[in-house]
């Protein structure tokens, strides 16, 4: 019987240039990535700005109305006191001696007040539906297809669709499918849409979620989700990351139901 044995012997240079192999294909391979990264922040950024634009052009819009709005009354005195203490300092509003806040002379102290209290409640009254047209931006007030007759919001948009379309592959599918859907969607057709369920509530779009596509007001949020996911630091995923799943720990039913109604961001 013959005994086979096998001596192993290290080949030390196998051994290295298989480390080394290993290393460059790891160097290469974050290379890669990194250009590819650097790549992709680079196409977003030609479309970042334009998106926030048209995403908070609603609000600036919105602002407008509301600074353009003045207070009228058909009593032309009234008008003036009322504007009058609009204007003045919390601080002089509550002087009873200012001559301005009143439509003629009174010289009762009781008057007095009974006038300034009629003016203060027209003047908040005048305050709480400025404030309501400045802040009342629900679900269809933040579509760009309401601002479609700005010039500013048309070409930011030409321009997003442009760089999207020259790039296409390059940015994520949500984006793509956003994009194919607005060059065969009629921006009049989604306006509808929503005027529609308008019609049924005024409220609507506070208790329901919108069962239509609007790719315009689509694409421009997720353009925005994309370059926030990509700029996000890496502590700070894994810091939040942290934080969900200790909340879901501490608070089970709650946490489930955070993550059913928001998963797509999971």
């Amino acid at each position: 019987m013959f005994e086979v044995t096998y001596q192993w012997k290290v080949d030390f240079a196998i051994v290295f240039s298989l480390i080394a192999l290993i290393i460059s294909f790891l160097r290469w391979y974050l290379d890669k990535r990194n250009k590819r990264k650097s790549k992709t922040l680079e196409v977003y950024e030609k479309v970042f700005d334009d998106a926030i634009y048209i995403l908070l052009y609603p609000l600036k819009h919105k602002k407008e109305l509301a600074n353009d709005k003045e207070f009228t009354h058909s009593d032309p005195k009234f008008e003036k006191a009322v504007r009058n203490y609009l204007n003045s300092h919390v601080l002089a509003q509550l002087c009873f001696n200012h001559d301005e806040f009143y439509s003629e002379k009174i010289d009762s102290f009781i008057e007095k007040q009974k006038y300034l209290s009629k003016v203060a409640e027209a003047a908040n009254k005048f305050r709480d539906e400025v404030s309501e047209i400045e802040f009342d931006l629900n679900i269809p007030n933040m579509s760009p297809i309401y601002y479609m007759d700005n010039e500013e919001i048309k070409k930011r948009i030409q321009s997003i669709t442009f760089h999207v379309g020259k790039n296409l592959s390059i940015f994520s599918e949500e984006v793509q499918d956003h994009w194919s859907d607005t060059l065969t969607t009629n921006p009049k057709d989604v306006r509808d849409e929503y005027e529609k369920a308008l019609e049924v509530c005024p409220n609507y779009f506070s208790h329901n979620p919108r069962d239509f596509n609007d790719p315009f007001f689509d694409l421009v949020s997720q353009i925005r989700d994309d370059y926030r996911k990509i700029t996000r630091k890496k502590i700070e995923s894994i810091s939040s990351f942290i934080r969900y799943y200790k909340y879901r720990i501490f608070h089970p039913i709650e946490g489930y139901r955070i993550y059913k109604e928001n998963k797509e961001f999971f």
